[in-house]
């Protein structure tokens, strides 16, 4: 895709002001100060007009302006320049720094003028994410999520200090705080309360909600987290990216013939849907046949708790993202009907080449049609072979 931005606007954001630099072929044309309010946002799209110098050329849509994730920092100023049909990238700020080589200097104006230069480097037009606003439905939903995240770090808190004994010695003070644990008990199941009815009700989020919950495993605060955190499923369109983004993605380091570690997850994760999916797949390795017979299988091999329990994470997030690609409902009464294995295929010397691949047939259903699934594992005797797996749909 052609690119056409020619002027380049780095800004660094911070809770009461923000700076930008403007950049340009011939390099920096200017760099200033606003606050970070609606004035602020006013006299910004003036001061890029002007420095500019393009006059009556001047065209927004060679415009690109850039900034760093920073929360309610940052979202105003976005979603003010989005309504007025300009184009905002917003980048993490760890990609920031580490692509723009070394630096020695540190304050906001280095600092806006880093994002600019990074900006004009690095932006291609279809491969980078614009800002887009999240829909209302999706903002009050992402509120009501972490404001109960709060309340249930404040009830785990106060129920850990009257377990251990720490207000005994006040009968006043272990009173109050009993009290503050049943209301903040009461909180916490009229949020989730209010969670549920919003993503029932939404016609943005019912149907990737009713999906999500129909797999065995996820419940409705999960099924909220993955909505909120793939924005509706509109940021990934690829399991593998969002594993990556959720840290259950292993990776491994060689170079040369001293280093070869094996592969590990990376500490660059979201914490946060990283713990939700881990308590969706121990529910799931429970309850769902399917995930219950594929981590016995592991266990089997001999595999470590914490090699099986990532292999749970990335197998379902593979399967409700197929899921929501297909819009399709899990069926759980199919799963153990049809499951059976297959009979081993000989290979060279009277060696099996491909293990029994056990075969899990799930039928998910559609508004219209009845979808059955197969989910075939080959698992490779031969040597540096590699372990594949499929997941193949055909109407019924």
């Amino acid at each position: 895709m052609r690119n056409d931005v020619t002027i380049y606007v780095g800004i660094d954001f911070s809770k009461e002001k923000f700076n930008a630099c403007l950049l340009m072929e011939q390099g920096v044309m200017g760099e200033s100060e606003f606050p970070n309010s609606k004035m602020g946002y006013l006299k910004l799209t003036k001061w890029v007009k002007n420095t500019s110098e393009l006059g009556r050329s001047f065209d927004s849509s060679l415009v690109l302006f850039c900034g760093e994730h920073t929360g309610t920092c940052s979202i105003g100023l976005c979603e003010y320049l989005y309504a007025k049909g300009m184009k905002i990238w917003l980048e993490s700020a760890l990609k920031i720094k580490y692509g723009s080589g070394l630096k020695r200097i540190k304050d906001d104006k280095a600092d806006a003028e880093m994002i600019a230069y990074y900006a004009k480097r690095f932006y291609e037009p279809g491969s980078c994410a614009l800002f887009e606003p999240d829909s209302a439905d999706l903002k009050t939903l992402r509120t009501l999520y972490q404001f109960r995240n709060r309340v249930v770090c404040d009830r785990v808190a106060i129920g850990n200090r009257i377990s251990s004994g720490a207000f005994d010695c006040s009968t006043l003070v272990r009173n109050r705080m009993v009290k503050h644990h049943k209301e903040a008990q009461k909180d916490e199941k009229d949020i989730e309360k209010e969670m549920v009815k919003l993503m029932e009700t939404s016609e943005e989020l019912a149907s990737n909600y009713q999906i999500l919950i129909s797999f065995k495993g996820i419940g409705p605060i999960t099924a909220a987290a993955l909505i909120i955190y793939t924005s509706n499923f509109k940021k990934f369109d690829n399991p593998r990216k969002f594993a990556c983004y959720c840290g259950i993605a292993p990776f491994g380091k060689q170079s040369g013939t001293s280093i070869n570690t094996k592969p590990h997850v990376s500490r660059f994760a979201h914490i946060g849907i990283k713990a939700a999916m881990v308590q969706a797949c121990k529910s799931a390795m429970q309850h769902n046949a399917v995930i219950k017979a594929y981590a016995q299988r592991l266990y089997a091999k001999g595999k470590h708790e914490g090699i099986v329990m990532n292999n749970v994470k990335n197998k379902v997030m593979h399967i409700i993202f197929k899921m929501i690609q297909t819009q399709t409902l899990w069926e759980q009464e199919y799963q153990q009907k049809h499951m059976k294995e297959c009979k081993a295929i000989p290979g060279k010397n009277g060696i099996g080449a491909t293990e029994a691949a056990p075969i899990i047939n799930a039928t998910l259903k559609t508004s219209s049609s009845v979808v059955e699934c197969t989910f075939l594992e080959e698992h490779s005797f031969q040597k540096n072979s590699k372990k594949t797996s499929s997941f193949s749909c055909v109407e019924t």
